[in-house]
């Protein structure tokens, strides 16, 4: 494993490497298993166990969820649009492997590919589930303050948590192609 031009990579570089290859590899699966046995779980014991095992799991989630939620027609949309943004994902990666590979432009190339590898250790599943935790938390407090319904108040702040991500992605994608354009222009 070598860097371009400095030589070997010490043992404690590659020990800290690995180490923090190892912490998103557990915050990327963590997430998803617990995803996994929670949906074994009514929703009471969700509220009262968040983070433990399905004391008496059920398939009535999944049951709900094919009947109630159309999961057949969601299905089929789900792969409809996963295939098209593989396909988009797969060419720009493509056309920006390519020009981090043929074009270095000094300090701006390092800069981005810097924020590119980011954005791909920076998992979803591993900041939706300490959200879901976190405002779960604060719509029970709500309730029990206001009378309010904890769960639409939870619904309620996950669909602007999910809005503002959305457009936060938009506003790196603006920021990304304003300074590709300006590295572009010298």
């Amino acid at each position: 494993m070598k860097r371009h031009g400095t030589g070997s990579v010490s043992p404690v570089g590659r020990a800290a490497a690995y180490l923090v290859m190892v912490l998103f590899t557990l915050l990327t699966i963590g997430p998803l298993v617990w995803l996994f046995y929670s949906s074994f779980k009514l929703n009471a014991e969700i509220m009262q166990s968040t983070l433990g095992l399905p004391l008496h799991p059920t398939m009535e989630n999944y049951v709900r969820a094919w009947e109630i939620g159309r999961m057949g027609v969601l299905f089929i949309n789900s792969i409809i649009y996963t295939g098209a943004a593989t396909a988009l994902t797969v060419l720009l990666a493509v056309a920006a492997g390519y020009g981090f590979a043929k074009f270095h432009f000094d300090r701006t190339t390092g800069f981005l590919y810097f924020f590119i590898m980011l954005g791909l250790l920076i998992t979803i599943p591993s900041v939706l589930v300490p959200l879901f935790i976190l405002e779960t938390k604060v719509g029970m407090q709500i309730h029990e303050q206001f009378g309010l319904n904890g769960m639409e108040v939870t619904e309620d702040v996950f669909e602007s948590e999910i809005n503002l991500a959305f457009e936060q992605a938009e506003n790196r994608m603006h920021t990304i192609k304003a300074i590709l354009v300006a590295t572009l222009a010298e």
